[in-house]
């Protein structure tokens, strides 16, 4: 051939396609909604094991000093690292994985039942409305909640759970998982595994509404100020940890109800009771019905109790039910019927057994009748 001159066209059936077309367009979400479970899923059994001591940590904060004024009760837990540190010395090292077996399924059922509940969303188009991602993130985070809160309700009995001394909240006494499980439902049936899904569900819906939110937004706002390259594993990190705090600061308002709820004592026909828990005064002088152990006062039935309040100053002198709560002691002077009308109980706490017309408040806010 000499130089210059065109080659020779090749045959028809070397021009044809080497790769066929694709015959349908990929899923608008990326990646099926099945995948999407799975990889939900995954993420956050992953997460739970490593943030279940974070979590052991937060349920015994947020039990602690449950519907009692500040300054009235003892503290074990004070701060994240000193809490962790309780933790370890009142239930060893293995103390800060507490509950992780009930984590790990709550944490594989809901975040599955999430995504795989957004991805149908996403593939729907409805991602695509104005506010459509946050509605969306929310139904889907409803889902996952009530799907997982079984396991949410176990893991907040097993991670209260510690010793006497140390303990905050009602004590279930559960010895596992399975025995949890067995004994929810022996005592109150299919209901009572899903007691307190009422504020799990504006719990996580909130959370997976941010959370699904303010995820892409962060990742494109540090990529559009060129701190990361746009896809990078930086940007993506970046804008998870926006999104967490994000999601921290709005939910745990409802993350604090959501863990009382779970975790309060209740009968065998679903009666709230109170915890037989008791700190301070209160442990050095429980009360039982109808009365005060080891009181010759008058008795009080439910009915006779019109006003309770809790003394606001512990260090007054010359209040009884202060003395008496600052320096618990059988031989305490105690009023009499004929001395006063009221009849004090712990904690400068005092019942009045008339009504409650005429009452007066004393310098240590106690009400006397």
């Amino acid at each position: 051939m000499a130089a210059g001159t065109l080659a020779p066209r090749p045959p028809d059936s070397l021009q044809e396609f080497q790769y066929p077309p694709q015959n349908s367009p990929p899923p608008a979400g990326g990646v099926p909604p099945a995948t999407d479970l799975v990889l939900g899923a995954t993420a956050g059994c992953l997460a739970c094991f490593l943030t279940n001591p974070l979590e052991v940590v937060k349920t015994r904060l947020q039990l602690q000093g449950e519907l009692q004024p500040p300054g009235t009760y003892p503290r074990p837990y004070r701060g994240v690292l000193r809490a962790a540190v309780a933790v370890c010395r009142a239930d060893g090292l293995r103390g800060l994985q507490k509950g992780l077996a009930a984590g790990l399924l709550y944490q594989g059922l809901m975040n599955g039942v999430r995504f795989y509940c957004y991805s149908h969303a996403e593939d729907a188009g409805w991602t695509g409305y104005p506010g459509g991602t946050v509605a969306a993130g929310a139904v889907a985070g409803a889902v996952g909640a009530i799907v997982g809160s079984p396991a949410y309700l176990v893991k907040t009995h097993l991670q209260a759970q510690t010793l006497s001394a140390m303990a905050v909240g009602h004590q279930h006494n559960h010895e596992s998982i399975s025995g949890a499980f067995k004994s929810i439902y022996q005592q109150h049936g299919v209901v009572g595994l899903w007691r307190g899904v009422t504020g799990a569900v504006p719990r996580v819906a909130v959370g997976s509404a941010v959370q699904l939110a303010t995820f892409a937004s962060a990742k494109d706002w540090v990529c559009e100020r060129q701190w990361f390259r746009k896809g990078s594993w930086a940007a993506v990190l970046a804008g998870g940890m926006v999104s967490g705090v994000a999601v921290a600061v709005t939910m745990t308002p409802f993350d604090v109800i959501s863990t009382r709820l779970y975790n309060q004592p209740v009968d065998a026909d679903g009666t709230v009771r109170p915890s037989r828990i008791r700190h301070g005064a209160h442990a050095a002088f429980p009360i039982r019905q109808g009365g005060r152990a080891g009181s010759s006062l008058p008795r009080a039935s439910s009915t006779e109790v019109f006003w309770i309040v809790s003394c606001k100053s512990p260090a007054k002198r010359g209040c009884w039910a202060c003395t008496r709560a600052s320096a618990p002691s059988t031989s305490a002077s105690a009023p009499t019927p004929s001395s006063a009308s009221s009849f004090g109980t712990s904690s400068g706490t005092w019942f009045s057994t008339s009504s409650p017309q005429g009452c007066r408040t004393d310098s240590c806010h106690h009400h006397r009748c």
